[in-house]
């Protein structure tokens, strides 16, 4: 009877053993171990569910180890995703996919379990800034920018516009017109094929149109609320239609970079930059400089008003034109 009954508990105590082994688990800085399962990891906090306790939230500054049973949706600090167990050897933090067991660092994780995120997501923005001036000045300035993006788990379409008119005394002085269309498709998280397609208007700078189209790769190291930055290349063709200057086409070489970033997240201040360099591939001499830098201020609700400014250069501009162009903005808007 003894020895059934040592049997007996011997059994319960590897249930018992098994049991708690597949259990999460979460080590916390001043020593306590909590066994249950993870639910979530937000901005909050972890949210970590106990049979005794129910859902607990836990400060993830005080997480010094995790380890899950089960794979778990990463949300990472850069943009990236995993799908995995986390788990620890001594000091450092695993991760175990099916690429095997890699090392990540405890305060990389931005989000465990996250909501699934929509298959589409719309976004974009309108902006208008108008002058008028009159008495001892008779001048009307009128710009409109504006762009919209349509973002897929692997593909993102992207149309932009710049318009901007003005005239003096009764007489039109500047009329400049720009239109972009951008589709990526992403070959995994952070690599991308990129193809565009610009066309630009400037009456004043002896310029009808001209046409880039481009192909090339992209890499994007951010693509978050707080941060997105992006960078991308490759060649392409340009065609430009002058008034008086000679007409031309000519393979060129495209760089690019997009970045914004949120840098006082309570009041949502938002800075960005973005320039493209076009370089003719057949002159050194020929190659065009475009960027935008600036400030987006929250107004109310989703208005904004937006500080910029805008300098381009054109090193083989059109008939009486400069090369070197410089505007700031100040303009209101809608963002959605």
């Amino acid at each position: 009877m003894k020895k059934a009954t040592k049997t007996f508990l011997s059994i319960c105590f590897a249930c018992t053993m098994a049991t708690g082994a597949v259990a999460d688990q979460v080590v916390l800085k001043n020593g306590d171990r909590l066994t249950g399962e993870v639910v979530r990891k937000t901005e909050g906090g972890l949210v970590f569910k106990t049979k005794y306790a129910g859902e607990v939230t836990i400060d993830w500054a005080e997480v010094l180890k995790l380890e899950t049973d089960a794979a778990v949706r990463l949300e990472l600090g850069d943009g990236g995703q995993k799908v995995g167990k986390l788990g620890f050897e001594g000091a450092e933090t695993v991760v175990e996919d099916d690429g095997g067991m890699k090392k990540i660092a405890l305060e990389q994780i931005a989000a465990i379990n996250p909501p699934e995120k929509p298959h589409l997501k719309i976004s974009g923005q309108l902006n208008f800034g108008l002058t008028q001036d009159r008495g001892n000045t008779d001048e009307d300035v009128l710009h409109v920018d504006g762009e919209t993006t349509f973002r897929w788990p692997d593909d993102r379409l992207r149309f932009a516009f710049d318009a901007d008119f003005e005239k003096n005394d009764g007489e039109r002085t500047k009329q400049e017109v720009d239109f972009l269309a951008l589709y990526d498709h992403f070959i995994d998280e952070k690599w991308f094929w990129a193809n565009g397609l610009k066309l630009e208007h400037d009456d004043f700078a002896d310029l009808n149109l001209r046409t880039t189209i481009t192909s090339g790769v992209g890499y994007q190291f951010y693509e978050t609320e707080q941060t997105e930055l992006s960078v991308q290349g490759g060649p392409g063709y340009l065609w430009e239609d002058f008034d008086e200057a000679k007409d031309q086409d000519y393979i060129v070489g495209l760089w690019a970079l997009r970045f914004s970033h949120l840098i006082w997240p309570e009041w949502k201040l938002r800075a960005f930059h973005n320039h493209n360099f076009t370089q003719s591939l057949e002159d050194t001499d020929d190659f065009i400089f475009e960027s935008s830098t600036g400030l987006r201020v929250p107004l109310f609700g989703n208005f904004q008003t937006t500080f910029q400014f805008d300098y381009d250069h054109d090193n083989a501009p059109g008939a009486d034109a400069d090369k070197d162009d410089y505007t700031y903005r100040l303009t209101a808007g809608y963002v959605w």
